[in-house]
């Protein structure tokens, strides 16, 4: 009895070392594999915040253009408006005349 007892401690002692030794790997490949997650995901928010970034300059660039189109298409109506008004009062103007000479 006493040597089962010593042989099963024996065979206890030797579980619980191989048992330690493989929650110690089993340990380090999951901290390896969070310090590997972490860094993906902050690689992944660093890409997204330059994204971001580049997409907020494009966006103030597109809003800039937008803004002088319609300046410029303000600028046209305007323009075609006073060119209008110019032939109209040519037009009148052309009348008088030919009234007058005749």
């Amino acid at each position: 009895m006493e040597a089962k007892i010593a042989e099963l401690t024996e065979n206890l002692k030797i579980a619980k070392g191989s048992h330690s030794t493989e929650e110690k790997q089993l340990t380090d490949k999951y901290d390896l594999a969070d310090k590997a997650y972490t860094e993906a995901l902050e690689t992944y928010d660093n890409e997204m915040r330059d994204h971001n970034k580049q997409k907020d300059i494009v966006q103030k660039e597109y809003d800039d253009a937008n803004e002088q189109l319609k300046q410029v298409k303000e600028q046209w109506s305007e323009r075609l408006e006073e060119r209008r008004k110019r032939d109209e009062l040519q037009a009148i103007i052309d009348r008088k005349k030919a009234d007058q000479d005749k």
